[in-house]
């Protein structure tokens, strides 16, 4: 049973009652950026990101001392492990696009309930560097996210597009596209 701290008092108006319930609850509600990027924003507009789902079932788990870690791992986005954007990076004429995704890892085991009705326990992509953090410096995610960005440019000179500036652009609307795809 979930406690009756803020966040536990949020979700349990939703009938959740278990850690496990939450997964579900969470892993249910649409992909799809949110206006906001407080902890409970996922609950507050119905839809979420990975960050945002992620970091708000981290919190949930903080708050009722569950061992749930949030991860933030960098992978190589492209048209095999992300058909949405396929045409986005086609028409920039990129293969992939580094890319940042967060998920939970209790136990060791990850778990990814970013895409509705399927709550994953493998990414389906090849993790190239991870790291833990905080749900509450969900903030900081985009400057980490560019920071890493520039020195993966720098140690890949060959890579299409060197200006970080678009690149993020086209980072922007790969994401648009994953999140029209899952919206319709």
């Amino acid at each position: 049973m979930l406690r009756e701290a803020e966040i536990g008092q949020k979700i349990k108006k939703h009938g959740v009652l278990t850690y496990q319930d939450a997964l579900i609850f969470v892993n249910k509600l649409p992909y799809g950026r949110n206006q906001s990027t407080t902890i409970t924003c996922v609950i507050e507009e119905k839809r979420g990101t990975c960050s945002t789902k992620h970091a708000f079932l981290a919190a949930l788990a903080e708050e009722n001392e569950l061992p749930v870690k949030l991860m933030f791992g960098y992978y190589l986005m492209n048209n095999q492990n992300t058909p949405a954007i396929g045409n986005t990076l086609e028409g920039y004429g990129l293969p992939f696009i580094l890319e940042g995704h967060c998920y939970l890892k209790i136990q060791g085991q990850i778990i990814d309930v970013t895409f509705p009705d399927s709550i994953k326990t493998e990414l389906g992509f090849d993790i190239i560097d991870e790291q833990e953090i905080s749900p509450f410096e969900l903030y900081q995610k985009p400057f980490n996210h560019k920071e890493k960005l520039k020195a993966w440019l720098k140690d890949n000179p060959g890579y299409p597009e060197q200006d970080l500036g678009k690149l993020w652009k086209i980072r922007e609307s790969c994401i648009k596209a994953a999140a029209d795809h899952y919206l319709k």
